[in-house]
């Protein structure tokens, strides 16, 4: 298998969307029932003092238990395998294992993000550290040239690290007894060579992301919370449905070209 050529990205978008407009029907209750227990677990968790934040990262961990199972079905629907509605149940019994692989890829993540966090900070020291009176032209330009850098390591690193880690969660599916770190491993060999063309594939959803982030920030300070809540909730399960149909597109043409 190894040296056949990666379809076209826009074949690949095409079939995605094709797999969303077959089984969203299917797709859509568990999905949003998803969101719904994250979202209300998350505001429970936020009123708990000192651990909230902990809580608040299991219950995402948890979840990913439902939406590994969604996208499987997925998966299984690009080898030939019609969407059924107990697909979620297959991830129960690896429930450890996905909670596991979810904050072991959030601790990577952070850790690349964390070496652009701390140039940012190293910027931001010059600049508003000490006495700022005696601070000069040329310390205040390398501060801001420091902190622009900085922040521009944290979301190059950070989507390179997306990327990186992308394919974990269709490894995990295929193979549930793997070890989290070379799920990881096996997920950067995958994906090595082909980031950019996973990117092109992925540009729908990267739109609703990016539209529903700017509606929401827009929205904000117009709208009344619990209202902003409903709308930031609705974007999030649409773009939670593409990433179920698009992430296992591109795994699938991975495995077929060899990787």
């Amino acid at each position: 298998m190894a040296g056949r050529q990666i379809a076209q990205a826009a074949v690949l978008r095409g079939r995605a969307l094709e797999a969303l407009k077959t089984n969203w029907r299917m797709l859509l209750p568990g999905y949003a029932l998803t969101m719904l227990a994250c979202y209300a677990g998350g505001r429970i968790a936020g009123a708990v003092p000192v651990i909230g934040p902990f809580l608040s990262m299991m219950i995402s961990a948890l979840m990913m238990v439902p939406v590994l199972g969604l996208t499987g079905g997925v998966l299984g629907y690009y080898r030939g395998i019609p969407v059924k509605r107990d697909c979620v149940k297959r991830m129960f019994p690896h429930w450890q294992r996905v909670c596991l692989l979810y904050l072991w890829t959030m601790l990577c993540m952070m850790g690349w993000i964390m070496i652009g966090a701390v140039v940012t900070a190293a910027g931001a020291g010059l600049l508003f550290g000490g006495n700022a009176a005696v601070v000069s032209d040329s310390q205040q330009g390398f501060g801001v040239l420091l902190m622009s850098a900085g922040i521009l390591l944290m979301l190059g690193l950070g989507f390179r690290a997306m990327l990186n880690y992308s394919m974990s969660q269709c490894i995990l599916i295929d193979a549930p007894s793997t070890g989290v770190r070379e799920t990881l491993r096996k997920s950067r060999a995958m994906i090595a060579g082909y980031r950019w063309h996973y990117v092109r594939v992925n540009l729908p959803v990267f739109a609703v992301v990016l539209l529903a982030a700017g509606v929401v920030v827009w929205l904000t300070a117009a709208l009344p919370d619990w209202l902003s809540s409903l709308i930031s909730a609705v974007f999030s399960v649409f773009s939670g449905l593409l990433g179920c149909c698009f992430l296992p597109v591109m795994y699938q043409e991975l495995r077929r070209i060899g990787r």
